[in-house]
């Protein structure tokens, strides 16, 4: 029954928390970097992209978005829950520019926190 009860705990827990996307560390991009890596190399690397665009002078800007929602289960408590919970949402995204010719020219990351809890 201990199990059972613990088990279910567990579940809740982490039906608490909701992650999507894919987020790029700053230790991937400068190894990208110095691999002079080409689109076709982070497509296969880290898959589709949430962004493109081909700029007019040839240049390809490949976007990649993580989002990370976490809900306390004490927001659901009347009252309690306008004070006491560690809700919270945040994005991490990584924009990488790639030149006419194909390679990694320049990166840059962002990363934005509502709330709490999404550590």
């Amino acid at each position: 029954m201990r199990k059972l009860i613990a088990c279910a705990i567990a579940l809740t827990i982490a039906a608490c928390t909701s992650t999507s996307g894919t987020n790029i560390s700053e230790d991937h991009l400068a190894e990208l970097k110095q691999k002079k890596a080409t689109v076709q190399d982070v497509v296969a690397q880290f898959g589709q992209p949430n962004s493109s665009q081909l700029m007019p002078n040839g240049e390809r800007i490949l976007v990649y978005i993580q989002s990370k929602v976490r809900m306390d289960p004490k927001a659901a408590i009347p009252l309690v829950g306008l004070f006491a919970n560690d809700s919270g949402y945040s994005t991490a995204s990584a924009t990488l520019t790639f030149g006419s010719e194909g390679s990694l020219q320049s990166h840059s990351t962002q990363n934005t926190n509502y709330g709490g809890g999404t550590k």
